[in-house]
């Protein structure tokens, strides 16, 4: 039988003598025995619930977000984007979070690219799921650079972090639906990310060494879809 722990944080919980409960009962005047004293776990006001809350809900709309986009058909509604803008406009949406884990971030992208026939919407959708993967990989700060270059008949976008890497077993499941290396990861967005990569038309792979960071290479056709 496992010991629980009090959330007074005094060691195991014990069952009080019936005598002692009575007792403590009339003097609280609660009918309950084994009355938890005031805890400061069960304030829900305190800045760090509030955290914990805000993080908990994050995590849950993200989560919710990713059981959508792989469940229903993906609807691409392609128009010609220019790639840097859009890139440039995902990493603002990190930026906060970006300086709060200690993480710096850089693009680099020639001036002039050719546009690529993309659904901007689901394309960002791609880019902000890369991108937060990586901060989650780098919990004591590193960097995040993204490139972009034409190759040939596509434009390549790479997006690199310098965190823990992917264990060589875990590469060859990392678009699977459900798997995940996450404590607390729903299995999903990176499944999802394949899905709409492929429904571009495009391509996306990823390669790693343990303690060397992930980079994650997307091949998108130039021209109209």
């Amino acid at each position: 039988m496992k010991n629980e722990k009090a959330c007074s944080g005094e060691g195991t919980a014990q069952t009080m003598p019936k005598a002692g409960a009575a007792q403590a009962a009339a003097k609280t005047g609660s009918g309950r025995t084994g009355h938890v004293p005031d805890c400061p776990c069960l304030h829900k006001n305190t800045p760090r619930s509030t955290e914990l809350q805000a993080d908990m809900q994050k995590r849950l709309n993200r989560a919710i977000g990713d059981l959508i986009g792989l469940s229903r058909p993906t609807d691409i509604r392609p128009r010609m984007t220019g790639m840097r803008r859009l890139v440039e406009d995902t990493l603002r949406l990190i930026g906060q979070d970006a300086a709060g884990r200690g993480v710096s971030v850089r693009l680099d992208a020639p001036d002039e690219l050719p546009e690529v026939a993309i659904d901007p919407d689901r394309m960002r959708q791609v880019i902000l799921n890369l991108c937060l993967n990586g901060l989650e990989a780098m919990p004591e700060g590193g960097e995040l650079s993204l490139s972009l270059q034409p190759e040939g008949d596509a434009l390549r976008l790479e997006i690199r972090d310098t965190g823990m890497g992917i264990a060589p077993e875990a590469l060859p499941h990392i678009f699977d639906p459900y798997f995940t290396t996450k404590g607390q990861g729903t299995g999903l967005g990176l499944a999802t990310v394949h899905k709409i990569v492929e429904a571009h038309g495009g391509s996306i792979s990823v390669t790693s060494e343990p303690g060397q960071g992930a980079v994650f290479r997307l091949l998108l056709p130039l021209g109209e879809k």
